[in-house]
């Protein structure tokens, strides 16, 4: 320990352990940080004067523009290095302009605190710029192994630019490097632009690091990384904790991965900021993540671009949540114009998805084997070259509620959503207006299921609207191909395909079972097909096509009159139909009849049908209408509930005509609009999706009272 005297008469002891606690009993004197000042206060023990651990050291004042020499930032770093503890770094007032670094600044080996006076006031240049090349530039910021008890760095209040990682450990961080540790870091108010990395990280590398690193309130521009991460790039093992708040990350570049971003193994959370104009020859324009979990809140992803998947986002094996933020207008070559995802589960809750280009699958959203979850948001006016316009689902488990799927086009199946081997439920939501294929032309086009592609799914479909979708070829709302599907309290309207507008239903003799479909509670309407099927078609293999539609009305569908003139429903050899208390009356030609040479059967009871096609053989259970040109339905419209119905007009043929008792379903208690209309009212259930209720009790008429006064 060495004894001075300060200026002031106190003694002052420095410890050469490098801010080692050390102990006297005799004087009780500690020593914290580098150096510790004692008074005496006559007889009694020593008082000891200090400023805390993370300010032990007098500030290091920057005072000159100069690369070296006394003053300098260099001098002030390497005067950090010496001393013991957390040293600040400060700028003279008035110090304006640049400070260009002529090598390498020195490697920090404890922790800094560097307050600079504004991004727009001080600039620290490295030298690299992109005509100079890989050899160009010097490195800048590089924290080396710094640990907690060495203490947490503090960037503030500079720009920085033209750093080069050349040299520094793993080449990596071209502005910023933090190497090891798990001292934290804090980055605020600074501006990273125009740094290069031979490795990753363009402007800031995280590398094997633990701890926790935010940076906030900053900009991280047009930096190059010759690997992973055009911006920053984060591998932390599992323990590191990173936050960006308020931070624009703009028009960065990655060789490989991650054009503004790649997370690696950590604990990621991005706030209120900007990833725009990212680009990487690999994968993930915007952002790369891999393990651990990502979460969005109030972020714009737009107009990155990724030269193989994932161009806003890639995110593989790790658990990503987004919330109140937009990906929009970026574009992958492959897979996944706005995101791709694969192995574990992504929330989008209030999530707009649009305007987003895939060169193969997935316009908006490339989705393979995990559990998917869409919550009040938006997909929409999305592209996708082959599968899946706004979303393109393989292996995994969908949810989707009170969203929107509208506007998108695939050049081959599925417009709004392609989506292949699991399960899927849809509550309340909206598919309208997207497109698969050609859009056909009289004969067979290609691209099939305009809103929904669904191959060997499981899945539920209630509360919901399909509509205003086209398909080249077969399905211009719903595809359903070795699929379970149960459609309730939903409308399908104005679809438009090949075959089967509203609904196309198939199977295969190769697999393992064939298709089931139920239509509860349900309005297929206005739906049009230029061969047959206006509102459904039945495709034709060896399997069987199960379809049972219960309490349902499906009218004022149409058809070109190409094949058979089936407005309604065309059926095939192997469909098993059954129709319960449902509405098939209405619809342009043929309200229920056959495809080709088929000669199909039908089961139905306490249903209204209309023109039966000759060679439909139906099988009556009792009380079913037959012939029924005109069912007296009021025009599609909002009579309560989520979604549209037709009315049942005075004198249909379809009040109080139900089945007695009403099929067993979930919400068989009430009619289409769900809670508040009742199923039965008038003793017996009508027919189709709408039953006609009590009308309003009227408040009664009373004259008005005149008031009498006293006094």
């Amino acid at each position: 320990m060495i004894k001075k005297i300060n200026e002031n008469g106190a003694l002052v002891m420095e410890s050469l352990l490098g801010g080692a606690v050390i102990r006297h009993r005799s004087g009780r004197v500690v020593a914290l940080g580098s150096t510790a000042v004692l008074a005496a206060a006559g007889v009694g023990p020593l008082v000891m004067l200090t400023s805390s651990t993370a300010s032990a050291n007098a500030a290091l004042v920057v005072s000159t523009l100069a690369d070296s020499g006394v003053g300098s930032l260099r001098q002030a770093m390497l005067d950090a290095n010496s001393a013991a503890g957390v040293d600040t770094i400060t700028f003279t007032a008035g110090l304006t302009g640049t400070i260009d670094v002529q090598s390498d600044l020195p490697v920090l080996d404890e922790g800094i605190d560097l307050q600079g006076p504004g991004a727009s006031v001080i600039t620290i240049d490295g030298g690299w710029t992109a005509a100079g090349g890989d050899s160009a530039g010097h490195a800048l910021f590089v924290l080396d192994d710094i640990d907690v008890s060495e203490g947490a760095s503090t960037i503030s209040g500079v720009t920085i630019t033209g750093g080069n990682s050349s040299n520094n450990p793993d080449n990596s961080g071209g502005a910023i490097q933090k190497y090891y540790g798990d001292a934290d870091l804090t980055i605020t108010d600074v501006v990273l632009t125009g740094n290069f990395a031979d490795n990753d990280g363009g402007a800031v590398s995280l590398y094997a690091t633990d701890g926790t690193v935010t940076i906030r309130d900053s900009v991280i521009s047009n930096n190059v990384a010759a690997d992973d991460g055009g911006a920053l790039s984060a591998n932390g093992d599992g323990a590191l904790v990173l936050t960006l708040n308020n931070v624009e990350i703009t028009g960065n570049t990655a060789v490989s991965d991650g054009g503004g971003l790649y997370l690696y193994e950590g604990s990621f959370t991005i706030v209120n900021s900007t990833i725009d104009g990212n680009t990487t020859d690999g994968d993930g324009g915007g952002i790369h993540f891999y393990g651990g979990s990502l979460t969005l809140n109030n972020v714009e992803i737009t107009g990155n671009d990724a030269a193989e998947n994932g161009g806003g986002l890639y995110s593989n094996d790790g658990s990503l949540t987004i919330v109140e933020s937009t990906i929009s207008g970026n574009s992958a070559l492959y897979d996944g114009g706005g995101i791709v995802f694969e192995d574990g589960p992504l929330t989008l809750n209030n999530v707009e998805i649009s305007g987003n280009t895939a060169g193969d699958d997935g316009g908006g959203l490339y989705f393979e084997d995990g559990t998917l979850t869409i919550v009040e948001s938006t997909i929409s006016g999305n592209t996708a070259d082959d599968k899946g316009g706004g979303i393109r689902i393989q292996y995994g488990s969908l949810t989707i509620v009170e969203s929107t799927i509208s506007g998108n086009t695939a050049d081959d199946e599925g417009g709004g959503l392609y989506f292949e081997d699991g399960t899927l439920t849809i509550v309340e939501s909206t598919i309208s207006g997207n497109t698969a294929g050609n859009g056909g032309s009289g004969g067979l086009g290609n691209g099939g299921g305009g809103g929904l592609w669904l191959d060997d799914v499981d899945g539920t479909i209630s509360d919901t609207t399909i509509s205003g979708n086209t398909a080249g070829d077969g399905g211009g709302g719903i595809y359903l191909y070795e699929t379970l599907m149960t459609i309730s309290n939903s409308t399908l309207s104005g679809n438009s395909a090949d075959r089967g507008g509203a609904l196309y239903i198939k199977t295969d003799d190769l697999d393992d079972y064939g298709s089931a479909t139920f239509i509860e509670n349900s309005t297929i309407s206005g739906n049009h097909a230029a061969q047959d099927g206006g509102a459904i078609f039945t495709g034709m293999d060896e399997e069987i096509v199960s379809l049972e539609i219960v309490q349902s009305t499906i009218t004022d569908n149409s058809t070109d009159g190409l094949g058979e003139n089936v407005g309604g429903i065309a059926l095939q050899d192997n469909a098993e139909v059954t129709i319960t208390g449902s509405i098939v009356a209405g619809n342009l030609g043929n309200d229920i009849g056959l495809y080709s040479t088929s000669l199909p059967s039908l089961n139905a009871s306490d249903s209204v049908l209309g023109v039966i096609q000759s060679g439909v053989t139906l099988i009556d259970g009792g009380g079913t209408q037959i012939g029924v040109t005109d069912p007296m339905l009021g025009l599609l419209a909002n009579n309560g509930g989520v979604t549209k119905t037709h009315a049942l007009l005075a004198g249909s043929p379809a009040i109080d005509a139900g089945p007695n008792p009403v099929p067993v379903f979930d919400g068989n208690e009430f009619d289409q609009r769900g809670v508040g209309f009742a199923r039965i009212v008038f003793g017996v259930a009508d027919v189709g999706a709408f039953e006609v209720q009590e009308p309003p009790a009227t408040e009664p008429t009373t004259e008005p009272i005149a008031p009498t006064f006293t006094g």
